[in-house]
């Protein structure tokens, strides 16, 4: 038998933790949610998640945040100027494009691969694209 996912909250909605539950034993989220509570304390916030992510947006991993408004799990935020909504699809956009160039290879075989990382002090990308095969080495 199938079984259920159950996200355990800390009182930011923040996943702390995620019990299995058999689906036997949890036919609905409200029954899943007593087994949770017998089992691991009372006071504790569960919100059943999808391990496939077919519902309430993404599976609910550690740290991840759950938004009880929209019913949704997302990524905690990577950066203070990071912003997420709806309408993003509860990914985390950065205020800057990412250069179109990123990923980007060189040759064929290539040299080297543009790589940028996110800089909150200026709030930019910076290229941190590295030689494949340094001189010397």
């Amino acid at each position: 038998m199938a079984n259920k996912y159950f996200a355990e909250l800390d009182g930011s909605n923040v996943v702390i933790d995620v019990a299995i539950v058999s689906e036997e034993d949890a036919p609905n989220e409200a029954a899943g949610i007593a087994i949770c509570k017998s089992r691991y304390g009372s006071s504790n916030t569960w919100v059943e998640t999808s391990k496939t992510g077919s519902f309430r947006n993404k599976y609910a991993g550690l740290g991840n945040i759950y938004n009880p408004t929209s019913d949704v799990f997302y990524a905690s935020q990577p950066y203070p100027s990071w912003t997420i909504s709806a309408e993003t699809n509860w990914i985390w956009e950065c205020p800057v494009a990412v250069p179109s160039d990123w990923g980007n290879e060189d040759a064929d075989p290539p040299t080297y691969y543009i790589i940028y990382t996110w800089d909150e002090e200026t709030t930019s990308w910076v290229n941190r694209t590295k030689n494949l095969y340094p001189t010397g080495e």
